[in-house]
């Protein structure tokens, strides 16, 4: 997929990502276009695959709702998609996929990630009046939570503030592909 993003072109292509299509099945890239390359955009690849790719948003790993799987399940007359049968495969992935929270000592860098995360937190329940050691154990304790806990009765339904389950090991960036 290519894209612009500006909607004046001489605009767009001052960027030297943008590539043009120079005919034969050949693109230039840059700045400098031989005189009859035809335009196209800066190239955005895109991943065509169910539930989309970690390699292209960010190695972030958030199962699915129960719900989803049942829906694919009922729309498809597949019975293998029922979430009971999806719960088996996730197992299997996690044998092999290695899925860690985010160094949760970030915040000790960034003091507006910090007052965001606080802010949550209080609107958790876990407020500054509670006193500011209490306020930073319920904060800890929320961000230990996983939006991926499938075993966790009503995760589905459970609203909160979440550490995000990234596709990495050790704090280095894996993909499904590694």
């Amino acid at each position: 997929m290519y894209v612009n993003h500006y909607p004046n072109l001489t605009r767009a292509q001052r960027d030297p990502k943008y590539v043009y299509d120079l005919g034969n099945n050949q693109e230039y890239t840059g700045l400098h276009p031989p005189r009859d390359a035809k335009p196209k955009g800066i190239l955005y690849p895109r991943a065509g695959v169910l539930g989309g790719c970690v390699s292209h948003n960010a190695l972030i790993w958030i199962l699915p709702h129960r719900s989803d799987w049942e829906h694919i399940a009922n729309l498809t007359g597949d019975a293998s998609w029922r979430a009971d049968a999806m719960e088996t495969y996730v197992e299997k992935v996690y044998e092999w996929l290695h899925v860690e929270p985010t160094n949760p000592a970030i915040i000790l860098e960034d003091l507006a990630m910090a007052q965001h995360m606080c802010a949550g937190a209080a609107e958790q329940g876990w407020g500054i009046d509670l006193g500011p050691l209490r306020a930073m154990t319920g904060l800890g304790g929320l961000l230990m939570e996983s939006p991926n806990d499938y075993k966790k009765p009503g995760r589905d339904g459970r609203e909160g503030f979440f550490q995000i389950p990234l596709i990495m090991k050790d704090g280095a960036r894996r993909s499904v592909s590694v």
